[in-house]
C-alpha cells in the first residue's frame, strides 16, 4: 500500500470508500462504486463501463506543468477497439489517459495523444501502469517495464479531474477495477522497477528475530503482516531508535520491539 509523502498530491486506497488520503473530495457518479470483489486490501473501484466515474473539482495542485507521475492497479474486464479511459481532466487540453487492445496512450483530454506505448494490456488480470515526466522526457511503463518514451513539454492547464471517463464526462467509459490510484509532483521511476503486487497476500508465516543479546523472538503472523513488518524494518533503517508494535491477541495489549536492539531477523512460511 502506498503512503503519503510529500511529493503526493492525490492518493486513493479505495480501502475506506472513495477517500483521497491528499484531503481533496471526489464525487461518486452513476453508481461508481467501492467493491470488495477484488483488490490487495479491502477494495477496489469498481467501473461497468457504462458511464460511471469518480471526479474532483479544480485545484492547483492539478497543472501537471513539470515532473509528475501518475501510477495505478487496472484490472480490465474487456477492452473494446476503441479507447477506455482510466483518468482525464475535466478541461480541453487538460492531461488523459487511455488504454485500448493495442495501446497505452496519454496526451491532451478532447484533443490527441502525444505520447503511445504500442502493447496488448491483458484484460482479467492486474496490470500496474505508470507514467511519469522527468525534465521534460515523458515515459509509460506496464508492470514496471519501460513500453515507450519521448519529449513532451507540454504544461497542461488547471482543472478537474475524472477517474473512468473523458473530459466530458460520457465518452470511451472504463469497464473494470482501479485500485491504489496516486497522482505525484515527482518522476517516480525514470527506469525500469518492480511495483508491488495488487494481488491477495494470504496464509501465515513465523517471523522469527534475533536481538542484540542473542535471544530469539516468534511471532505467527499473517503474510499481510509479515509484510507491514518488513516494509516498516525497510523505512527504519539510518532513521534512528523507533519501535514495531505487535497486537496481542490473548488480552489486546502491545508488545513494542525497538528498532536499534534487532540484529536479522527470518521469515518461515507455515501450512495453516
Amino acid at each position: 500500500m502506498y503512503e503519503m509523502d510529500q511529493y503526493t498530491v492525490s492518493l486513493l486506497h479505495f480501502e475506506d470508500g472513495i477517500k483521497d488520503e491528499s484531503g481533496k473530495v471526489w464525487a461518486a457518479k452513476n453508481g461508481a462504486n467501492v467493491s470488495s470483489e477484488l483488490g490487495e486490501f479491502s477494495g477496489v473501484l469498481s467501473l461497468n463501463g457504462s458511464g460511471q466515474y469518480i471526479t474532483t473539482p479544480s485545484n492547483t495542485e492539478l497543472t501537471f506543468g513539470g515532473d509528475y507521475t501518475v501510477d495505478f492497479w487496472v484490472y480490465m474486464a474487456a477492452i473494446p477497439s476503441v479507447d477506455y479511459v482510466v483518468y482525464a481532466s475535466t478541461v480541453t487540453g487538460g492531461i488523459s489517459a487511455s488504454i485500448s487492445t493495442t495501446k497505452i496512450a496519454f496526451g491532451k483530454c478532447l484533443i490527441g495523444d502525444e505520447l503511445i506505448a504500442n502493447v496488448t494490456v491483458p484484460i482479467k488480470e492486474w496490470v500496474h501502469i505508470a507514467i511519469t515526466r522527468a525534465s521534460n522526457i515523458a515515459r509509460i511503463f506496464m508492470n514496471g517495464a519501460q513500453v515507450a518514451s519521448g519529449t513532451v513539454t507540454t504544461s497542461y492547464p488547471q482543472g478537474g479531474l475524472n477517474i473512468g471517463v473523458d473530459g466530458n464526462n460520457s465518452s470511451f467509459p472504463l469497464n473494470g477495477y482501479i485500485d491504489e490510484f496516486r497522482i505525484s509532483n515527482i518522476a517516480r521511476w525514470t527506469s525500469d522497477f518492480q511495483p508491488d503486487s495488487p494481488q491477495p497476500s494470504t496464509g501465515s508465516g513465523l517471523l522469527r528475530i534475533t536481538m542484540n543479546d542473542s535471544s530469539e523472538r516468534e511471532y505467527r503472523l499473517s503474510i499481510v503482516e509479515i509484510e507491514k513488518f518488513i516494509k516498516w524494518y525497510d523505512r527504519t533503517v539510518g532513521t534512528g531508535n523507533t519501535c514495531y508494535a505487535f497486537d496481542d491477541i490473548v488480552d489486546l495489549s502491545k508488545e513494542y520491539l525497538s528498532f536499534e536492539k534487532i540484529i536479522s531477523f527470518k521469515v518461515i512460511p507455515l501450512k495453516d
